[in-house]
């Protein structure tokens, strides 16, 4: 299952003329694409408008785009996010990966392997899961999700949290089915694609 028709694509990168191709080239394959020349404009919009994907040049003009990534994930901690880089072998593209980029890929960017990147996500590769703008999570279950991924059972997280097992046990249960996951493995390895990590 191709998920290019219903995929709502941000793409932050401070080149107007790299943002301008992207967006022409994508849009003219009726994919749905919003590109920002600046960190404060994107983040903005992230507040207001659905996304799945958010795609960021790790260059980011005069701010540091692992900085610009960093800030995002920590807002947004499940929301998928792809970094380009003009030299994705860099230490910044790997500590970019390390934070929790779902992938990253070179500049110029190749679109095709952008949407199989994406498709890998959220198409038939990727467990057919749901678009991230269509979950809507507590901040208490993203909190719960990140310790359960790093590791933390039930009681554990209870503790933490000043809530019984039996809360923890709900709370689990509503994540695993906004995100039409089966079990707890599935839960983890999704929660992982999408570039969750422990802080």
């Amino acid at each position: 299952m191709m998920v290019e028709s219903t995929v709502n694509i941000f793409y932050l990168d401070s080149d107007f003329d790299s943002c301008d191709t992207v967006n022409r080239s994508l849009e003219k394959r009726g994919i749905s694409i919003t590109c920002f020349l600046k960190v404060k404009d994107c983040l903005a919009s992230l507040q207001e408008w659905p996304v799945d994907v958010l795609v960021i040049d790790l260059k980011e003009g005069s701010c540091d785009g692992l900085a610009a990534f960093r800030k995002i994930k920590s807002l947004y901690p499940l929301l998928p996010i792809i970094c380009v880089s003009g030299n994705p072998g860099t230490h910044q593209a790997v500590q970019a990966v390390k934070a929790g980029a779902v992938d990253y890929l070179e500049k110029p960017l190749n679109l095709d392997l952008l949407m199989k990147t994406i498709d890998k996500l959220y198409g038939a590769e990727g467990g057919g899961i749901k678009m991230f703008s269509e979950v809507n999570f507590t901040s208490m279950e993203i909190k719960i999700l990140k310790m359960l991924v790093g590791g933390e059972n039930n009681q554990e997280i209870a503790q933490k949290t000043c809530r019984s097992s039996r809360t923890i046990e709900d709370h689990r249960r509503n994540i695993m089915d906004k995100l039409g996951t089966k079990n707890f493995a599935e839960l983890v390895r999704l929660a992982l694609k999408m570039g969750l990590t422990e802080e």
